[in-house]
């Protein structure tokens, strides 16, 4: 399913940063604070730097924030 979701991000008419962007957001490889701590990067604060309530995830920034 992701992979069909994959390719017709690649059929969109949209900038190409977009397209980078919306595939690393399906494929959870953006830089939110939870990445950097399982890449064993060490990050000040885990808080999201918009609520400052919960760990920063994609899912949390994208969806519940």
């Amino acid at each position: 399913m992701i992979h069909n979701f994959l390719v017709n991000i690649w059929k969109l008419h949209v900038p190409p940063k977009v397209m980078f962007f919306l595939r690393r957001l399906v494929i959870n490889r953006l830089s939110m604070k939870d990445n950097l701590y399982k890449r064993n990067i060490a990050v000040h604060d885990y808080n999201c730097v918009f609520c400052l309530q919960e760990e920063e995830s994609i899912t949390h920034v994208f969806l519940h924030c």
